[in-house]
């Protein structure tokens, strides 16, 4: 039954879990809600109106909410006594890392976000504030997208290191970006400054009309990324838990 996905006991499991992290759900979204009271409370307080900014300052903490998820539903993996007892549940490995992506990627952001836009408006609505009419969801796609994207990071460190998952996730993004930075500069000193700027210049001068073409490499590097981080995660369960 590893490796074995039956969307009947998915559901179930997905509802199980559902049902585990509640807490965490509410604490999450009764976050994002208090967060334009509280802001209009203290606008109100310091004779200030509510603007544009509270708007975004509301959304860019939801947004960090959903990049460390993982972190606060799924640190508990590979504890001694929890994740004997999350790697004894009668679900397959597959089932459960859908149901851990699904909370992670598709739910908490779906609801954070929309708990964001609904608690906006009604006390925008409520106090006869513009600001929300005034900055309304902007790219909200993109936004979901790069949230997503550096949440993979977490994601990935969550099922990949067993103990002190945070501290290795950020050294490991630390030295990974290290890592690029000395094989771009070890390139540079090969290539010789001249032939670098010309490459740039090339690169520069393709993607210049063809914006279109950059936004869809742009998207492509994205989903790569993304896919790389979840397969890695996915892997890093099946092995440790077979």
């Amino acid at each position: 039954m590893k490796n074995i996905f039956n969307i009947k006991r998915f559901g179930k499991f997905f509802a199980m879990e559902l049902r585990q992290h509640r807490k965490n759900y509410l604490i999450l979204l009764a976050i994002v809600s208090a967060i334009p009271t509280f802001m209009v409370a203290y606008r109100a307080y310091a004779g200030r109106p509510f603007t544009a900014l509270d708007w975004e300052s509301t959304r860019n903490i939801a947004t960090f909410l959903i990049m460390v998820t993982p972190f606060i539903f799924y640190n508990f993996l590979y504890h001694p006594t929890k994740g004997f007892t999350y790697a004894m549940l009668p679900a397959s490995i597959t089932e459960k890392f859908a149901s851990a992506w699904a909370h992670c990627v598709i739910v908490l952001p779906i609801l954070l976000y929309a708990t964001v836009f609904a608690t906006t408006f009604l006390t925008s609505l409520l106090l006869g504030v513009e600001a929300f009419y005034q900055n309304p969801i902007n790219r909200p796609f993109f936004v979901y997208f790069s949230a997503v994207t550096v949440q993979s990071l977490a994601f990935c460190g969550v099922f990949w290191f067993k103990r002190k998952k945070i501290s290795k996730t950020i050294l490991t993004m630390i030295l990974f970006g290290l890592g690029i930075g000395l094989i771009g500069t070890i390139a540079v000193k090969a290539m010789g400054q001249e032939m670098t700027e010309e490459i740039g210049e090339r690169i520069m001068a393709f993607f210049a009309n063809r914006e279109g073409s950059l936004r869809a490499f742009g998207r492509v590097l994205n989903t790569a990324f993304l896919i790389t981080l979840w397969t890695l995660a996915f892997f890093k369960l099946r092995r440790t838990q077979i």
